[in-house]
């Protein structure tokens, strides 16, 4: 994933993310994220408050490839489950 820096005006960089930098800047409190390595799930991350998530350091400090928005089905008591929105991350 790469993030264009508006500060640099006609000379723009790209630089490439980790996930963890990626999760502080472009995630919100109460967000699910799904982290996929080559389109296969990894791990999920639930942002509790600003900037506090847990993740496995070795899946943190990989690059991001692109990022999604999409939804995954959940089991609830009800008979049928729900349809949760969810950001997919993949590195």
């Amino acid at each position: 994933m790469f993030e264009t820096d508006p500060n640099m005006g006609a000379d723009l960089v790209r630089r490439e993310m980790t996930v963890r930098e990626f999760l502080e800047s472009a995630t919100a409190v109460g967000e699910l994220v799904v982290v996929t390595c080559g389109g296969w799930p990894t791990c999920t991350v639930h942002i509790d408050s600003e900037d506090y998530f847990r993740m496995p350091a070795d899946i943190a400090h990989r690059k991001v490839l692109n990022s999604s928005f999409g939804s995954i089905k959940v089991t609830t008591r009800e008979p049928l489950p729900m349809d949760v929105p969810v950001r997919f991350v993949d590195c």
